[in-house]
């Protein structure tokens, strides 16, 4: 499989930054000077800042700068490089096909499995998500007799790390006078959903920003979930002001 460049980039900024714990931005460049595909020219500033963002979007993974520590970056939410995302498989996906393009010499030396049959299901369960249908699915694990059939219902919209939020004042609420709601716009029937609130002892400062007409100034995503936690405290924010502000 071959990889396209920019996932390449994406992929070895990612393993770079994850494998130093951190890592200054003269360092990252240092190391990628001394690849191949850099063809000996360093990342540009803006370049590293549009990865960043496009890692953040394709895969989850969020790297933030330390500038309390010598302004070096670091992975913030590296435990979903170890989950069960889309988004990991993903990864996992392009850094085997990365790897592999890496070394050429030994490529036929890698036998991997091919599993035809993945796409044809994943575009029937992601059909039936879509129409708000069950799906029937019969599996029989390897070794066994028999195969058991199952129905689920895969009517649910997952949120992930990096998932885009919105804040709102909640002026109605009667238990708490600085009510701010934390909102999830879904693209597929254009409806705005209430996840939760924040914390009433972080609340009062973003309130009364909004309260004063500043409601497109923070940038609010997903920055953890942790689903064994109380329901209160499953999601994890990462609330910043917006650089430019029209």
């Amino acid at each position: 499989m071959k990889i396209p460049t920019l996932f390449k980039e994406y992929i070895w900024l990612i393993e770079t930054i994850h494998q130093a714990g951190k890592i200054t931005f003269a360092e990252i460049n240092e190391k990628w000077c001394r690849t191949e595909e850099s063809g000996g020219v360093e990342f540009a500033r803006t370049t590293f800042n549009r990865h960043r963002d496009a890692i953040l979007d394709m895969f989850g993974v969020i790297i933030e700068c330390d500038r309390k520590d010598g302004y070096r970056y670091y992975i913030y939410n590296k435990e979903v490089l170890n989950d069960d995302s889309v988004a990991n498989w993903l990864f996992s996906t392009l850094s085997v096909g990365n790897m592999l393009d890496e070394n050429v010499g030994v490529q036929n030396r890698i036998l991997l499995e091919s599993i035809p049959s993945g796409n044809t299901y994943l575009k029937s369960i992601i059909k039936a998500m879509r129409e708000s249908r069950r799906v029937m699915i019969t599996y029989r694990r390897y070794g066994a007799a028999s195969a058991n059939s199952f129905s689920v219902a895969p009517y649910c919209v997952k949120l992930k790390v990096g998932t885009v939020l919105q804040l709102q004042r909640d002026l109605e609420n009667r238990h708490d006078l600085d009510a701010v709601a934390v909102m999830y716009h879904n693209e597929e029937d254009g409806e705005d959903y209430r996840i939760g609130y924040l914390p009433r002892e972080d609340n009062e400062t973003v309130a009364s920003i909004l309260e004063m007409g500043w409601t497109d100034i923070f940038e609010c995503r997903i920055s953890k979930i942790n689903e064994e936690a109380h329901p209160e405290y499953q999601v994890h924010l990462t609330i910043k002001i917006k650089r430019n502000i029209a």
